[in-house]
C-alpha cells in the first residue's frame, strides 16, 4: 500500500520521539523526587544539630535557675518551669529523629536502597542550589520551556504523529495498493489421458505488476476513518496546550516560591542574629547576678525558633529551585551550590 509505505515510516519517526523524550522526562521528575527527598533529610538533621544547641542554652539556664531556687535568691517554680522548657525542646528534638528516619527510608525507596540501613547526608547544614539565573523573567522563563520541556518535545511529537495519520487516511483512496508478482521455470501442456500428452516444456518467465484503488464502503468508511484520525489530531493539540499551561502553572508557583523564600532566608537570618545577640547580652546579666535567670527563657526559645526557621526557609529555597529547574525542562543534575 502506497500510503502504508510512505507515511507509516514518518509517523514511527514521530513516535520514537515521543517515546525518548517522554523517557526523559521521566528521568527529570524521578531525579527531582530524589533531590527533594535528600534535602528532607538534611533538613531533619540541620534541625537535630539546631535543637542540640538550643539544649545546651535551656539546660544552662535550667542550670542556673535551679542554683537561684536553692540559694534563695529565685523561686523554685521557675526552676520547674526552665526545666520544663527544656524538656519540651528535648521532646522536639526527639520528634526530629522520627523525621530524619521517614526521610531515610523515603530516599532509600527511590534509590532502591535497604530502607532499615539508615542514610546520612553529606552536608550538615542545607545547600543553597541556584538552578536558574534570578535575573530572568517569569515571561522568559515560560517560553524557554515551552521550547526546550521534554514532555512538550514529546506532546508536539504526539501531535506530528497524529497529523500524518491523518494525511495518510486522506491519500489513502487516491494510491493504490501494489502488487507485484514474478515466476520462472519450465512450463508445458497436454494430458496424460488424450492426445496430445504432455511436452512441449520450455522456460517461461511471467512478470505482474497490479495497481488497485479501493473505496471503503463507497467512501463512507474512508470518512469515518478519517475523521477518527483527525479526532485524535484534535486530542493530540489540546493534550499539549493542557501540558502548557501546566508547566506555565508549576513554573509561576516555584518562581513565586523562590522569591518569598529568599526574602524569609534574609529576614530569619536577621532574627537569628537579633535573637543570639539579645540571648547572650541577657544571660551575661544572669551570670553577673543582675537579672533573673527565668527572664532568659524567652531569649531561649525565640533563639531555637529562629534556628528552626532559618533551615526550613533555606531547604525550602532549594526545593524550589530544584522544582524550577525541572519545570523548565533542565535535570537537578549538577546545579550551582553555594553555602549558607
Amino acid at each position: 500500500r502506497l500510503a502504508d509505505a510512505y507515511y507509516a515510516p514518518q509517523a514511527a519517526q514521530q513516535k520514537v520521539v515521543q517515546s525518548r523524550y517522554d523517557a526523559v522526562a521521566t528521568r527529570h521528575y524521578t531525579l527531582l523526587e530524589v533531590g527533594v527527598r535528600y534535602l528532607a533529610l538534611v533538613e531533619g538533621q540541620a534541625r537535630w544539630a539546631a535543637y542540640q544547641e538550643s539544649l545546651k542554652d535551656a539546660d544552662e539556664i535550667a542550670q542556673l535557675t535551679a542554683n537561684f531556687a536553692k540559694t534563695g535568691q529565685g523561686r523554685d517554680s521557675d526552676a520547674q518551669r526552665a526545666e520544663s522548657e527544656a524538656l519540651f525542646l528535648r521532646a522536639a528534638a526527639e520528634r526530629t529523629q522520627e523525621e530524619i528516619g521517614v526521610a531515610s527510608a523515603e530516599l532509600a525507596r527511590l534509590l532502591d536502597r535497604d530502607p532499615a540501613l539508615p542514610l546520612h547526608p553529606a552536608d550538615l547544614v542545607p545547600p543553597l542550589y541556584d538552578v536558574v539565573d534570578p535575573q530572568l523573567s517569569l515571561t522568559q522563563l515560560v517560553d524557554f520551556a515551552s521550547a526546550n520541556h521534554p514532555e512538550m518535545i514529546a506532546r508536539s511529537a504526539d501531535v506530528r504523529y497524529q497529523e500524518i495519520r491523518l494525511r495518510q487516511e486522506r491519500m489513502r483512496p487516491w494510491l493504490p495498493l501494489i502488487a507485484v508478482g514474478f515466476s520462472a521455470g519450465e512450463f508445458g501442456g497436454g494430458s496424460d489421458t488424450t492426445q496430445p500428452h504432455f511436452g512441449h516444456f520450455s522456460p517461461r518467465t511471467d512478470l505482474d505488476v497490479a495497481a488497485i484503488w479501493s473505496l471503503q464502503n463507497l467512501g463512507v468508511g474512508n470518512r469515518a476513518i478519517q475523521n477518527v484520525a483527525r479526532s485524535a489530531a484534535e486530542q493530540a493539540q489540546l493534550e499539549r496546550r493542557r501540558l502548557l499551561d501546566r508547566i506555565g502553572r508549576e513554573i509561576a508557583e516555584a518562581y513565586s516560591r523562590i522569591q518569598t523564600d529568599r526574602q524569609e532566608m534574609v529576614l530569619a537570618r536577621q532574627r537569628l542574629e537579633t535573637s543570639l545577640r539579645g540571648f547572650q547580652q541577657e544571660l551575661a546579666r544572669a551570670r553577673n547576678l543582675q537579672a533573673r535567670p527565668i527572664e532568659v527563657l524567652a531569649s531561649v526559645n525565640q533563639l531555637a525558633t529562629a534556628r528552626q526557621d532559618l533551615v526550613r526557609a533555606m531547604v525550602r529555597y532549594s526545593q524550589a529551585q530544584l522544582q524550577l529547574g525541572v519545570a523548565l525542562g533542565n535535570p537537578p543534575t549538577a546545579p550551582t551550590t553555594r553555602q549558607p
